[in-house]
C-alpha cells in the first residue's frame, strides 16, 4: 500500500507540472506536456493489460513519474534558457524546482552511502555531515531565491571557500555522483541489479542535470 500511495503521489505531481507548464505558456511546454501524456496513456494502457500499479515494469513500476520527471528536466536543461524557463509545477518556477530537486537526490545520496554495510562509524558520520552541508545550503538558496546554477558556481555556502568546496556543488556533484559509483560497484559485486539500478538512474540523471547546471 505504501508503494502504491507513493506512485499515486508521484503521478498527481506529475499530472500537475504538465497542466501548469501548459498553461504557465512556457516555450517548453510541448516538451513537458508531450511526454506525460504519453506516459499517462501508457500507463492506462498496460493497467487495461492486467498490470498492476507499484508492480515492477517500465511504467508500472513506482518511481517510473520520477524518472520521466528528472529526464523532461535533463532534456530542458540542455540549453541554457532551459534552466531559467521550463516545468512549472505547484507554482513554482524552474529555478526553483531544479534546486528543490537536487536538494532531493541529494538526501537519497547521502542516505544511500551513509547504509552501506560494513561502512566504518566514522565514514558514515562524515557522509552524513557532508550530505547536511548540502541540504543546507540548498535549503538557504531556495529561501534566498539563488537561481540553481548561480548555487554550483560560488553562491552557496559557505562562500568563504572555493566553489568546489561549497554546498551545493559538493551535494550535486560530488555526493550524487559517488552515490552512483557506490551503486554501481556493488551491483558488480553481487553480479545483480536488482535494487540498484533504481538508484543508479536516480543518480545518473542528477548528475547529469548538475552538469548541465555548471
Amino acid at each position: 500500500m505504501g508503494l502504491l500511495l507513493a506512485r499515486l503521489l508521484m503521478d498527481a505531481a506529475l499530472i500537475d507540472a504538465g497542466v501548469e507548464t501548459w498553461l504557465s505558456g512556457s516555450p517548453a511546454r510541448l516538451w513537458v506536456a508531450v511526454p506525460i501524456v504519453f506516459y499517462l496513456v501508457l500507463s492506462l494502457w498496460a493497467l487495461t493489460q492486467g498490470a498492476r500499479l507499484a508492480a515492477p515494469g517500465i511504467v508500472t513500476q513506482t518511481p517510473a513519474a520520477f524518472y520521466l520527471f528528472l529526464g523532461i528536466l535533463v532534456l530542458l536543461t540542455q540549453e541554457r534558457a532551459g534552466l531559467g524557463v521550463g516545468v512549472v509545477m505547484f507554482k513554482q518556477s524552474m529555478p526553483v524546482i531544479l534546486t528543490t530537486t537536487a536538494l532531493l537526490i541529494t538526501v537519497l545520496a547521502t542516505l544511500r552511502m551513509a547504509t552501506l554495510r560494513g561502512l566504518a562509524v566514522w565514514s558514515r558520520i562524515i557522509i552524513l555531515a557532508l550530505g547536511a552541508y548540502a541540504v543546507a545550503a540548498f535549503a538557504q538558496g531556495l529561501m534566498r531565491g539563488t537561481p540553481f546554477p548561480d548555487l554550483l558556481r560560488g553562491h552557496s555556502e559557505w562562500q568563504r571557500v572555493p566553489y568546489w568546496l561549497q554546498g551545493a556543488f559538493l551535494g550535486a556533484a560530488v555526493l550524487t555522483p559517488l552515490a552512483f559509483a557506490r551503486e554501481l560497484i556493488v551491483s558488480m559485486s553481487v553480479l545483480a541489479l536488482r535494487g540498484h539500478l533504481r538508484w543508479m538512474v536516480v543518480f545518473f540523471l542528477g548528475v547529469w542535470i548538475a552538469i548541465n547546471g555548471l
